[in-house]
């Protein structure tokens, strides 16, 4: 009682000599709290980085397949013509005199 007396106009002193006389404890506790607000910030900013990925990757494959929505069917028909063309000289290479 006497050392609890001490401490009535220092509230201060008094946190401070229980804090001191078990530090092992407020360590592991003030770690995990450290902890904890580490793994809050990092999932806050974590997840919104991982909403700004997904909204990418979502824009370059719709943006890929529209692409090749588009351009296909041109793609296709330059194919058939360069084919084609390349057959005509290939067949008149062949033919020709060397």
């Amino acid at each position: 009682m006497y050392d609890a007396c001490r401490y009535v106009d220092r509230p201060f002193a008094f946190i401070f000599r229980y804090v001191r006389l078990r530090t092992f404890s407020h360590a592991v506790i003030g770690a995990a709290v450290l902890a904890a607000v580490a793994c809050s910030v990092t999932t806050q900013y974590g997840l919104k980085h991982l909403v700004l990925i997904l909204i990418l990757l979502v824009y370059s494959f719709f943006g890929a397949f529209l692409f090749y929505a588009i351009e296909e069917p041109h793609q296709r028909s330059v194919k058939s013509a360069w084919t084609t063309d390349l057959s005509r000289k290939r067949a008149d290479f062949v033919d020709s005199d060397f």
